[in-house]
């Protein structure tokens, strides 16, 4: 969702200076009676009308480092799980989930899996071909 604009933040502040009350320059504006609330106090408190940017979502459990010794015990053994991987973290200090390790890999873009991909069986199909419509299964 995005941010509601700088400018409509203003002029809402603005409008309710000039008519002292919430609830006329949340009809005239059409935004709720609360956001405008907000925003007047948003501007009595902070001097700013800005977006909370700094607060938008999750930051990362894990620094630059620990992913780095991700990456490097997952080149020594690649099959490692993400409890292994938890548990090599938890031995070097660092108290994470599994989920924790599943979102950092999938952020880095690492797959979990355990060996490299084969190549394609071009001689022999790998699976039953779908029965023709109207046709009946013994």
């Amino acid at each position: 969702m995005r941010a509601i604009s700088v400018d409509l933040r203003q002029r809402a502040v603005d409008l309710y200076h000039e008519l002292g009350s919430y609830a006329e320059v949340a009809r005239r504006l059409c935004v709720r009676q609360r956001w405008v609330s907000d925003m007047v106090h948003r501007q009595k408190e902070r001097g700013s009308l800005e977006p909370n940017y700094e607060s938008c979502g999750n930051k990362p459990k894990l620094d630059s480092a620990q992913e780095r010794q991700i990456r490097a015990w997952l080149r020594e053994e690649n099959g490692l799980t993400l409890k292994e991987l938890q548990s090599k973290l938890a031995e070097h200090g660092v108290a994470v989930c599994p989920a924790t390790v599943a979102n950092t890999l999938e952020r880095l873009e690492i797959t979990r899996k355990k060996r490299p991909p084969s190549p394609k069986n071009a001689t022999v199909p790998m699976s039953k071909k779908s029965a023709t419509a109207g046709s009946r299964i013994p």
